[in-house]
């Protein structure tokens, strides 16, 4: 064995350099010492875990490459500190597969960073089954939600990797430790073609840091998750890692030869629609040809690119001027601020009035400064104009509707989309990057990225079109059976837990319809939502709620009423929602359901960075104060001081932050007491409120009630004050052979 001293580091510790260049690094080459590596890593509460793969290479990052040159432990706490470097090539597997389980189901808990990475490896490779994990990544995520980047990529809409980068070893050395944490690419992509056993200082000093130095990190970490009640949040987290590790790992059965024949019709489709907007714009419609030559196909390419918002959006313009369509449309910024000066002056005059009074009564008072920016679209007549400075599937939507737009034109374009949609994101590709060689799909779980906490995952299984057809391709492998349960009304009954809205608490405790007894208390009148009138009316109701439970003002809310009543519109059975109706509606919610209004009120004065109502809180991250508002299980969504988003979001961060750590407290809690009882299940989805798990069908019903009882007990553990049911599917009692649409 050799021994060398750990140098990697470079700066100022929060501990002695004595300390620190005191622990010894063990080369690990003989399969003989593991029981004794054993003995030393079970006499301790805490050790680093870390392993080193092919990095040079693709396979370097896949965990289906099981190329792992070497597996690290350590710890330098305590007499004996010490880091193992075993080299997995001169040790074998065969050692190592028994060594690595007993570690892996071990009291001890095991720490690392990103550790999702190196289980996944680990169980792959040897067939463990993680237990007692800690991970700094995550912890770092928890911390600082809502303040990292984390815009979606155009890939697949995975999450944004800056999060990550944020999070980074390098970047939380510095950040907590005034480290520098040396990259060390010259080690770092030459562990897998060195020879085994020839591995030089530099080297075993670069993987020997890895499981060292987040012991200093979690030190740090542990007094701000204390610091921010966020214990329990964390102690979630890092219990939901390995439930997320082997869900990728067994992955999702999937129907290959079904999708594929899904995609040839998405590709018919799509080709279907280009031939019809190709029709459309040739002027077959209007007898004249908007483009003349050019529309046709020019060696095989079209001068149109229906996929670009900007050229389609021209082709829209020139299509409705050569039909002679009466409104125009507005697709320029400075044309909309001319036609607001036209319609919306006296408003503008009005609120710089309005502002001026204020401030002669308050010398203190803070004028707002309005321009014609700020006038609201809604000045502009819709009779006569349309708002088009983005071509966007809900903006051609509402025009349609409104008839703003010609209806052929609009439904031809979307029917395009959908099709382009469902042949690019959910077509052959989607099998060739995410289908393994077993032919199952394997998900890659995002675990904390987003800022409330809600699970994101690549491919994005999240949001599977909820077309029976494509459902249908998702079924357990044979002799198994899905058990799949979702959280009835989740996110109102969390608002009533939160807000004590008297009409929301006794709607819950009684066991009525939330969205009912919403418009019964705003009219005064019953809603039988088994009748015609009833199922509208619960519509109404039901699109109102949901769009202020994101503090949706006036011209949004008619936006989403107009979407959510679109076939009635259109069939004449209602009128177009106005602005006047959808402020009485609103005015009328807030008035009824006044501790709605209070929680909302509440939390975005906590979470107003330039006004908040209490003491601000220092964050490492930004080196500046932050806001943040809290959810009832006590996780928390941070705003940055520049934050201008925070009245639609703080509202509702809560109820989805809460949401989301019910769900997973519940894959946990099933994870846990499954494997005590003996029953081999894997959790194969997690759909925000819902869960998906497969089973062998001998122990499905057994299963069922056990996912019954453990996501109804996660959840009655923030949600107090009112019943907390988990449904299954409509018409089902849980138990299933394919993965259906969630319950509406």
């Amino acid at each position: 064995m050799k021994v060398t001293p750990l140098t990697l580091i470079k700066g100022r510790w929060p501990v002695s350099k004595r300390d620190v260049a005191s622990v010894p690094v063990h080369y690990v080459l003989d399969a003989a010492e593991l029981p004794a590596i054993m003995e030393w890593c079970e006499q301790r509460k805490m050790i680093g875990l870390d392993i080193e793969t092919d990095g040079k290479s693709r396979d370097g990052l896949r965990y289906e490459s099981k190329k792992i040159a070497t597996i690290q432990v350590g710890s330098p706490e305590g007499e004996d500190a010490r880091a193992y470097v075993i080299c997995v090539r001169s040790v074998g597997d065969d050692a190592l597969r028994p060594f690595m389980q007993r570690l892996a189901a071990s009291k001890v808990v095991k720490l690392g960073q990103n550790l999702g990475f190196e289980i996944s490896f680990l169980s792959h490779k040897y067939g463990c089954k993680f237990e007692n994990v800690a991970d700094c990544q995550l912890t770092e995520l928890v911390l600082r939600a809502g303040l990292f980047p984390s815009a979606a990529n155009k890939v697949d809409g995975a999450p944004s990797r800056m999060c990550y980068t944020a999070t980074s070893m390098a970047k939380l050395g510095k950040r907590y430790l005034d480290v520098v944490v040396e990259k060390g690419e010259q080690y770092r992509l030459l562990f897998w073609v060195t020879p085994p056993g020839e591995l030089n200082e530099g080297q075993l000093n670069y993987a020997a840091g890895d499981v060292i130095l987040p012991f200093y990190l979690w030190r740090e970490q542990k007094k701000e998750v204390r610091q921010r009640g966020l214990s329990e949040i964390v102690r979630i987290e890092f219990a939901l890692l390995p439930v997320l590790i082997d869900s990728q790992l067994y992955g999702l059965g999937i129907d290959s030869r079904a999708w594929r024949r899904l995609w040839q019709q998405a590709v018919q489709a799509r080709s279907d629609g280009s031939d019809a907007l190709d029709a459309l714009f040739r002027g077959q419609n209007t007898q004249k040809d908007l483009f003349g030559d050019k529309v046709r196909p020019v060696q095989g390419k079209k001068i149109i690119n229906y996929n670009s918002p900007a050229q389609i959006r021209q082709a829209i313009v020139k299509y409705c001027d050569a039909i002679g369509w009466t409104h125009e449309i507005v697709t320029s910024a400075s044309r909309l601020y001319a036609l607001k000066l036209e319609y919306g002056e006296s408003w503008l005059i009005d609120k710089i009035r309005w502002e001026d009074e204020k401030f002669e009564r308050d010398s203190n008072y803070v004028r707002r400064k309005y321009t014609k920016k700020d006038i609201p679209e809604q000045y502009i007549p819709e009779d006569k104009y349309l708002i088009m400075l983005k071509a966007d599937a809900s903006i051609l939507k509402l025009a349609k509707i409104r008839k703003q737009l010609p209806a052929e034109l609009v439904d031809t374009y979307i029917a395009f989309k959908e099709a382009a949609k469902l042949e690019g994101t959910y077509g052959v590709k989607f099998l060739e990057k995410h289908v393994g060689d077993d032919g199952r799909l394997h998900v890659y779980w995002h675990q904390a990225i987003t800022s409330t906490g809600r699970l994101s995952s690549e491919p994005n299984i999240q949001n599977i079109p909820s077309d029976a057809a494509y459902r249908a391709c998702f079924k357990p492998s044979p002799g198994n059976k899905f058990v799949v349960a979702d959280y009835s009304q989740i996110e109102p009954r969390l608002s009533a837990e939160a807000s004590q809205d008297p009409v929301y608490l006794k709607t819950f405790i009684e066991g009525k319809d939330i969205y009912c007894s919403i418009g019964e208390a705003m009219t005064g009148q019953p809603i039988d939502r088994a009748t015609p009138h009833g199922k509208l009316m619960r519509k109404i109701f039901k699109a109102l709620a949901l769009a202020l439970a994101y503090n949706m003002g006036v011209a949004k809310l008619r936006n989403a009423l107009t979407l959510a009543l679109a076939d009635e519109i259109e069939s004449g059975e209602v009128e177009m929602p106005t602005f006047d109706y959808a402020r009485s509606l609103l005015k009328g919610f807030f008035v009824v359901h006044h501790g709605i209004k209070a929680y909302q009120a509440v939390c975005i004065a906590e979470a107003d960075p330039q006004h908040s109502t209490r003491p601000k809180l220092y964050d490492r991250y930004l080196d500046a104060a932050v806001t943040w508002v809290t959810a009832p299980c006590g996780r928390k969504r941070f705003f940055a001081p520049d934050c201008l988003t925070t009245y639609t979001e703080a509202p509702n961060a809560p109820i989805q932050g809460c949401s989301a750590t019910i769900t997973k407290l519940a894959a946990v809690r099933i994870w846990e007491r499954t494997r005590a009882e003996g029953i081999e299940c894997h959790m194969v989805n997690l759909v925000h409120d819902e869960l998906v798990v497969e089973v062998a069908e001998v122990h499905a019903p057994q299963l069922r009630d056990i996912v019954k009882e453990e996501m109804e007990g996660a959840a009655a553990r923030y949600i107090t004050h009112v019943p907390v049911i988990a449904d299954f599917p409509g018409g089902t009692d849980g138990i299933v052979d394919m993965w259906l649409k969630e319950v509406a």
